[in-house]
């Protein structure tokens, strides 16, 4: 059962509830889930790459009070290494070490962590 299969108005349609949230001094232009879905990623026009904890969500309700994604790794860590905009991001699994790779692109250059 999904997130948004718990929450349900009274038409039974799907209720989207947020969770989490994050602000950026410039518009944000990417996200990205984990595919274990523990992590999340987020790109902006700041060239700010933040890597945050996606919240537990075993006891969601309609009423929950969202709060401010955690970034992870320490609470102020943030990857600053693009020249511009950071415009897509993809985590991709490495199934022969597991372990996953984040590729992100940018106004002008690529990295792979």
């Amino acid at each position: 059962m999904s997130v948004v299969d718990k929450i349900e108005n009274k038409s039974n349609k799907p209720r989207f509830v947020p969770v989490a949230s994050l602000e950026d001094a410039q518009a944000i232009r990417t996200v990205t889930f984990h595919p274990a879905g523990n992590l999340f990623a987020v790109g902006s026009n700041s060239k700010i790459l933040r890597i945050c904890e996606f919240p537990d969500v075993s006891n969601l309700s309609e009423n929950c009070i969202v709060e401010d994604a955690k970034v992870v790794h320490r609470p102020e860590m943030e990857l600053t290494c693009h020249d511009g905009t950071i415009r897509d991001l993809v985590f991709m699994q490495d199934t022969i070490n597991r372990s996953s790779l984040l590729v992100s692109g940018g106004a002008g250059d690529c990295k792979i962590y």
